[in-house]
């Protein structure tokens, strides 16, 4: 599309939505300065001739060469209403060393939006194992919720355990849930399906030696390891691994 959308944001807006480029090296460039004559215009513009003077201060050079043109051709032109002549104007020609230009950005349309990509990335993530397991196996980094933590009973003191767990992780910067509905099966399933890559589980033994297990969403394998321990074991596994 280039640079019509922005350009036309600009005109309509006023913002400035333009880029600055910077040279490697600055550079010498010519330039037009038009400015009104002041002491003449003065009288004829009144209350006006400030309001043009920077509106010509605010002239590209091709707008500020077509005023040139139009004096040379015809003698005057027309800026706001006010017909002004060559003696009306103070043109210059300077020297000004320049370490950049700013551009207006070129707008990319592509034909889709992200939404099919992703689908498609998600859709070829999607697994079913020989057994009839589905489990979402996306990068772990990736996955929306890195780890549930489920108490393998809705009971105490198992439920107070993971719940204490559940808040350290969340402290540690962990994107954690807590889960204590329906069987421990049930919700290692439902968490396989949307790609939550480790399943923190806090069973009967956890009282009794301060353990936990964390189970692996691609192998179903589990590790036993301490409560103290599972922030930096869960680290190594989503981000180190």
């Amino acid at each position: 599309r280039g640079d019509y959308d922005l350009s036309r944001h600009i005109k309509e807006s006023g913002a400035d939505l333009t880029v600055m480029i910077h040279y490697k090296e600055p550079k010498i460039v010519r330039k037009l300065k038009v400015s009104l004559n002041m002491k003449k215009v003065g009288p004829k513009l009144k209350g006006d001739a400030k309001k043009i003077n920077q509106k010509l201060q605010e002239m590209s050079q091709e707008e500020l060469k077509k005023i040139i043109e139009g004096l040379e051709q015809i003698g005057k032109v027309i800026i706001d209403g006010y017909e002004l002549e060559k003696d009306d104007f103070i043109i210059k020609e300077v020297e000004e060393k320049i370490t950049g230009e700013k551009i207006v950005p070129h707008v990319l349309e592509p034909s889709f939006g992200i939404d099919r990509p992703f689908y498609l990335l998600l859709e070829n993530s999607l697994v079913m194992d020989e057994d009839g397991r589905v489990y979402l196996k996306i990068k772990k980094d990736m996955a929306p919720i890195e780890v549930a933590v489920l108490p393998l009973v809705a009971k105490e003191p198992l439920t107070s355990i993971a719940y204490e767990i559940f808040r350290t992780l969340q402290k540690e910067g962990f994107i954690v849930v807590y889960d204590e509905k329906d069987t421990i099966g049930r919700r290692y399933a439902r968490y396989d399906e949307i790609g939550t890559p480790y399943c923190v589980t806090v069973d009967n033994q956890t009282p009794e030696d301060n353990t936990v297990t964390i189970r692996d969403r691609d192998t179903r394998e589990q590790v036993r390891v301490k409560i103290e321990e599972l922030p930096r074991k869960l680290r190594e596994l989503i981000f180190e691994a």
